[in-house]
């Protein structure tokens, strides 16, 4: 059987990036590529139209599909790849791209696509913790409103999503579940 394809997404705060790090432990000989830069004021002022958003993101993610065909020996695990496009473009630009092209290759490589998804209690606990804990939000996430926004946005484009390995994780209860939650995405990307 060939090493799985992992394309963990979701909206910060949801745990992602814990469950990136709890499934690289637990495969020792992965490939572990976290994408970050998909917003920020330097990013804005040099892409200033819709096309050439849309563009510089079907070329970004182009460029990273040779990473999805070349390795195959090791696991790969990709935190955030192109349901974080669809959400940018969509919360910044008010457009949807669906990335039907890139979705059609991620089939043909047998990429899984898990979405980690938590509930507006959890939300706002996180919220909180990170007002209190003086740590930062990313750029352009500020606040309950925007950080739910974004959260549903991401549940939209993965529900229509054309990737057939697909499953959501529910991390609500992040805290007691991530090894459980790891323990899942290994089991079913290995069905």
């Amino acid at each position: 059987m060939a090493a799985p394809k992992i394309i963990i997404e979701g909206s910060n705060l949801s745990g992602k990036t814990s469950i990136a790090h709890e499934l690289e432990r637990r495969f020792v000989h992965s490939v572990v590529v976290t994408l970050h830069g998909y917003y920020h004021p330097k990013f804005l002022e040099s892409i200033k139209t819709v096309d050439s958003a849309i563009e510089y993101h079907h070329r970004r993610l182009q460029a990273f599909l040779s990473v999805f065909n070349r390795v195959s020996a090791e696991e790969l695990i990709f935190n955030r790849f192109h349901l974080t496009a669809s959400v940018y473009l969509k919360l910044f630009y008010s457009i949807e791209e669906p990335f039907h092209s890139i979705e059609k290759r991620l089939n043909e490589l047998n990429t899984h696509l898990v979405l980690i998804d938590f509930d507006d209690d959890s939300l706002n606990q996180r919220l909180g913790d990170r007002l209190s804990s003086n740590k930062e939000f990313p750029w352009g996430d500020e606040g309950l409103k925007k950080a739910r926004q974004k959260r549903d946005c991401y549940r939209y484009f993965f529900e229509h999503s054309s990737i057939e390995r697909k499953f959501l994780i529910d991390n609500s209860n992040s805290q007691r579940t991530i090894i459980l939650t790891v323990d899942e995405i290994i089991k079913k990307v290995n069905q």
